[in-house]
């Protein structure tokens, strides 16, 4: 049985990304590996994500604000996980904060396939370590298939 990452870059939920995972797990009879990147630090400037306008509103820290993300991402997992059960795919979930372009291609190792936004440098929350899309595909040796949300 075969390996197929989903690649999930922050808070975003990528459903148009899952959903085309899922059809090729199901076809390869694959398993699947979501991974979610979490940044460090919450950003700065502007009203990104629902957490940020929660943030300004209510006044809380970066520190509550961070714990509120974890939050979301560990809703998006939960999501991704029924969504794969229904289906019947297997599906283990990984949260990596602030990883090293490095980290991720050892865990992409062994990989049939990654299957990311074609947005993913769209919120660039991994700019710490510079990981963008052009580098994990130049540096992996799985393909990776960019999904387009329609």
């Amino acid at each position: 049985m075969g390996t197929i990452i989903i690649l999930v870059n922050g808070l975003d939920m990528p459903y148009h990304v899952v959903d085309r995972a899922i059809a090729i797990a199901k076809e390869k009879k694959s398993r699947l590996l979501a991974i979610f990147l979490e940044g460090k630090r919450e950003r700065r400037e502007g009203y990104v994500f629902p957490s940020d306008l929660d943030a300004a509103e209510k006044g809380i820290t970066e520190a509550e604000t961070l714990v509120e993300d974890k939050e979301i991402i560990s809703h998006n997992s939960d999501v991704i996980a029924r969504m794969a059960e229904f289906d019947g795919i297997q599906l283990e979930s990984k949260i990596i904060e602030n990883p090293k372009l490095e980290e991720l291609i050892q865990i992409f190792e062994g990989a049939d396939l990654i299957v990311a936004d074609r947005d993913f440098d769209s919120e660039l929350l991994l700019d710490a370590h510079k990981i963008t899309l052009k580098r994990i595909v130049e540096n992996s040796q799985a393909p990776v298939e960019l999904v387009e949300k329609t």
